[in-house]
């Protein structure tokens, strides 16, 4: 496809989704849920603390923190970071200038990239458009007039879980590309830095890339909008876009309306629970009648199959928290904030109360031996009291760490 298609009738994924639209491009051309927000909010703050620090210092970092809500373990994590040192690690001196929080749009068809805004300060001008690929950059150094870049994307995961090197990840090669067609770049070095929560870096790269790399890069992102161009065109015209299942599954935001999670799901409805399931001895002959390339592929789907099964757990409890869901025999399986414990041995917490509520109340009151949040709902209710009441003298008593934005967030008690 050489010609550019209508803007206005597609959108391009972000650079952060380019793995995904890569291995499944139909997944573009379903709707995106937002459960994922809060994960990548998290994330967010860390970021935004260790822009402040590079932008203005380690004390704007510290003053900016101290503004800001957020949960405690995060707010931990950013002090034990500091941006003045991670900086002098990551970029050797000479730069001309570095550039923090940098968003890019990159047009694939036109080969243009478009700044749209750096620092937090919105480019004069700059248009978003849906059909170019947005980039955001955390930091960008500037060597040699523009003629060298060294790119740098932070992350905040487990630097010694996916060893995939930089140059071969497409959301880093898609920031290349936007930083260097812009800057009219001859190199851009590519960098992953690891941030942990002790403070440490760990950083994975630099990776060189040249300008016939960059150039080949841009033709893998001209390819990508192609495939994912033609899912939308095939939706918009009542079609079924073709989606490929893999390990890009694990965070697709079109997860809930995707045809083959659907058929998952539907796949469980059709499992016989009262058959027994055969045991060891007869799944190890099975296996000696296979020879060794189908036991290889049936292990790598296994292991695909029970990624996919727990995904499907964390699916349940999503949609457990917009409404129960109705069990084999009628009994009904409600969120209640399985995830939200709180650091509180139960019996200390309950006997506040025990003068004035009965046992059978009590017994009511929570389900398990481990406070949930929606124990303190049960509980406040039973003892007909708002449940804020009960969370403020937790608060007070450094039982939990509670701020406006966010959920109750688990504290220990004895920091």
């Amino acid at each position: 496809m050489s010609k550019k298609p209508d803007p206005h009738n597609f959108r391009l994924p972000s650079g952060s989704r380019l793995e995904l639209a890569e291995g499944c491009p139909g997944s573009h051309a379903l709707p995106h849920a937002s459960e994922w927000a809060e994960r990548l909010q998290r994330g967010s703050l860390i970021h935004d603390y260790m822009a402040h620090g590079i932008l203005a210092g380690n004390e704007a970092a510290t003053a900016w923190l101290d503004s800001t809500e957020m949960p405690g373990d995060v707010e931990n994590w950013c002090n034990n970071l500091d941006p003045a040192k991670i900086v002098d690690k990551l970029f050797p001196a000479g730069y001309d200038f570095i550039w923090v929080e940098c968003k890019f749009q990159y047009d694939p068809w036109e080969r243009k990239s478009y700044l749209l805004s750096r620092q937090g300060d919105p480019s004069p001008g700059a248009k978003w458009s849906p059909s170019r690929i947005t980039n955001k950059l955390d930091v960008v150094a500037v060597y040699d007039g523009g003629k060298h870049l060294k790119v740098v994307d932070f992350k905040t995961g487990d630097p010694f879980g996916d060893m995939t090197m930089p140059k071969d990840l497409l959301q880093l090669q898609g920031q290349a590309v936007a930083a260097g067609i812009y800057f009219e770049a001859e190199r851009v070095d590519v960098s992953i830095g690891f941030l942990r929560p002790n403070g440490e870096l760990v950083e994975r790269g630099p990776d060189k890339l040249d300008s016939m790399a960059i150039g080949a890069a841009a033709a893998d992102l001209k390819a990508i909008a192609n495939r994912v161009y033609g899912q939308q065109k095939t939706v918009k015209a009542g079609g079924v876009p073709m989606v490929i299942e893999g390990p890009w599954c694990k965070y697709c935001p079109a997860l809930y309306g995707c045809p083959a999670k659907v058929g998952l799901f539907r796949g469980l409805m059709t499992i016989d629970t009262e058959t027994k399931l055969p045991s060891k001895e007869d799944l190890v002959e099975m296996l000696k009648a296979m020879t060794p390339e189908e036991i290889g592929i049936a292990y790598g789907k296994m292991a695909h199959a029970k990624a996919m099964l727990d995904r499907a757990k964390e699916s349940f409890k999503f949609v457990a928290a917009y409404a129960p869901i109705l069990l084999p025999g009628g009994k009904k399986q409600v969120d209640l904030d399985q995830q939200e414990r709180l650091s509180v041995d139960p019996v200390e917490f309950l006997a506040r109360w025990k003068d004035e509520c009965e046992p059978e109340q009590l017994g009511e009151a929570f389900r398990s031996d481990a406070i949930s949040m929606g124990g303190v709902r049960d509980f406040a209710k039973v003892m007909e009291i708002p449940t804020e009441d009960v969370l403020e003298e937790l608060e007070d008593e450094g039982y939990v760490d509670r701020r406006a934005s966010y959920k109750l967030q688990p504290r220990n008690r004895h920091d």
